[in-house]
């Protein structure tokens, strides 16, 4: 959930020319995926002194709009629920919210939001992405294009530049492996995180490994063996790291969990 770099991070080789390149191929939308990532990079300097992170709350199977935001009161497609007022002007929304009610000034509706697809996978990849899934091409998510884009901003970061929390998100698409999500548990836990043998012994296995991959690269068998090499570096520099405790939820207060609530929504927030 933290768009930045860490020291082993911005290993990739494909540039922000190379990227907007693969984008001026891609039909019609193209062109506002591309603003999209110009603007990441004319805003980077101020976000890296903002500290300012992207946070996705992607709750598929929610309830629908009309029953939330967009009730319709006295219309025929109105929901059953009322409206109740919030602290912004002009903006009404269910009356099982009223904590949101309040904070609803610090919140944006966004209304122009639609999409065609009908079939829910294709319309979370679509929402993911903005663009209607397409079979010549893979995009990659949101999450994937910022980290690729904003990859520089907080050169301490040690910790992937794309965390999902409790499940995995859209694949990276063309901009490869190396920029997909991190995938943390709601409790905080990564899988196969922990060494399970001697450093020595570790250090041998990866000299091993080392020796492996180098060969895949020079035989120029595309881009999976770097990526791979690249995942393995940021796996053995996140084994070492104190970064690592942000994503341990037993640290924080008995207070500020039951806030959240202690389910695996709760604790991935």
């Amino acid at each position: 959930m933290n768009g930045s770099k860490c020291r082993g991070l911005a290993c990739s080789e494909s540039s922000r020319r190379h990227f907007l390149s693969h984008l001026g191929g891609l039909a019609a939308l193209s062109t506002s995926f591309a603003s999209f990532a110009n603007s990441l990079l004319a805003n980077a300097e101020d976000l890296k002194k903002r500290q300012k992170s992207a946070i996705l709350l992607w709750m598929g199977g929610g309830p629908s709009t009309m029953d939330i935001w967009d009730l319709k009161p006295g219309q025929a497609t109105g929901g059953p629920f009322k409206q109740i007022s919030t602290s912004a002007d002009g903006i009404a929304i269910s009356e099982h919210m009223p904590m949101t009610a309040r904070q609803m000034h610090h919140l944006s509706i966004v209304r122009s939001m639609s999409t065609r697809e009908a079939d829910h996978q294709r319309g979370r990849y679509y929402m993911h992405t903005g663009f209607v899934p397409n079979p010549n091409v893979e995009h990659p998510g949101y999450g994937s294009v910022i980290a690729h884009e904003l990859a520089g901003t907080i050169e301490s970061l040690e910790i992937p530049p794309f965390i999902s929390v409790g499940g995995s998100s859209v694949a990276p698409g063309f901009l490869g492996t190396a920029w997909a999500p991190f995938v943390v548990s709601p409790q905080g836990s990564v899988k196969n995180l922990e060494s399970l043998v001697s450093d020595e012994r570790l250090a041998n296995r990866l000299q091993m490994l080392g020796a492996i991959e180098n060969r895949f690269i020079r035989e120029k068998r595309g881009q999976l063996p770097k990526d791979h090499r690249e995942i393995i570096g940021k796996s053995v520099q996140l084994m070492t790291s104190s970064q690592l405790a942000a994503f341990n939820v037993s640290e924080e207060p008995a207070s500020v969990r039951e806030r959240y609530g202690e389910t695996n929504f709760g604790r991935g927030c």
